[in-house]
């Protein structure tokens, strides 16, 4: 059982990255204030320990500050995951509540100001370099997180030299997720295969940084295997207050229900029991060698919950 709960708190974000699984929302949505203390408040009964807080991006969040307040009220530890751009101002709430903050991870596209301004947005290079040195002088767990596709691929080398001169905590690299509108920047199998066992080769090695790879990269092709997000299910609740399957799960993600009118454990157990579905299903799958466009990666939940998915228009994953 995952002791983790994702928050996506807002689809508001001052960036329009190119491999983004959020879509481009016109109308911006932010998780109810009331709703995530009642869920709190279940999280916490279910052995809840540590919340997860993305987006869209944190800071944009209306009640960023107060609920940080909560979060360590009711005793949790938080982590963030942010582009970068605004770090400075987190500082309220990581200076009131830096000792249940458990790390930041910051967005990497790349290890040259090129490629990832590329993927993101012009400067958004040199915002990030400065956001790293300043949450390593305040002595703060930092990780860097970088999307790897078709467009960066050769990149990542120097985003491992980057991240092991700028002194990191730690690095993640993972995959683009099919949404329909990022054809060009989706790996090919082989290509998710040999970053995979890239990283594994390094995780043996004398690397002076901790790295590790994302589900997104899953590329397992027998039925005994699962990514951690199907293995071990992690409660995910996104901006409109719906019980997601998971985060990496397209647009406002693969809806179970709603907190406004649901209670968190019943939700809990959906979820559960939809992995264990999704489990059953794929190994069934396998055995009948009935495999579709990458299947073995986040777009075989993004198609086998095509219906469940809450998206602004029809995209076509499959």
């Amino acid at each position: 059982m995952r002791n983790n709960l994702v928050l996506i708190l807002t689809t508001r974000c001052n960036f329009k990255c190119k491999h983004c699984i959020r879509e481009y929302y016109t109308k911006q949505y932010d998780l109810s204030f009331s709703l995530i203390k009642k869920t709190l408040k279940d999280a916490k009964e279910l052995g809840i320990k540590h919340l997860g807080l993305t987006g869209g991006e944190p800071i944009l969040y209306p009640n960023f500050d107060a609920l940080i307040d909560l979060i360590s009220k009711f005793g949790f530890t938080w982590s963030i995951v942010t582009n970068g751009s605004m770090y400075k101002k987190y500082d309220y709430s990581i200076d009131r509540h830096k000792s249940n903050l458990k790390f930041i991870a910051i967005s990497l596209d790349g290890g040259t100001e090129e490629t990832h301004d590329f993927m993101r947005q012009k400067g958004s290079y040199k915002d990030v370099i400065k956001a790293v040195n300043y949450y390593l002088k305040k002595k703060i767990f930092v990780r860097l997180a970088m999307t790897a596709s078709a467009k960066n691929i050769k990149d990542i080398p120097k985003f491992i030299e980057l991240g092991v001169k700028l002194n990191v905590n730690a690095l993640k690299i993972g995959g683009t997720i099919a949404t329909g509108y990022n054809k060009d920047l989706q790996l090919t199998w082989a290509q998710k295969t040999s970053i995979y066992e890239y990283i594994k080769k390094l995780k043996k090695s004398d690397l002076k940084v901790h790295i590790d790879y994302g589900t997104s990269l899953y590329t397992f092709t027998d039925e005994n295997h699962f990514c951690a997000n199907v293995d071990d299910h992690e409660p995910t609740i996104n901006a409109s207050g719906e019980y997601i399957y998971c985060c990496d799960t397209v647009g406002q993600g693969a809806v179970l229900g709603n907190i406004k009118n649901e209670d968190f454990s019943d939700l809990y157990i959906k979820g559960i029991k939809k992995a264990t579905w999704l489990k059953n299903e794929r190994r069934k799958l396998i055995l009948k060698k009935k495999f579709f466009k990458d299947f073995n990666s986040c777009n075989y939940c993004n198609t086998m919950l095509k219906n469940e998915l809450h998206l602004q228009k029809k995209i076509v994953l499959k």
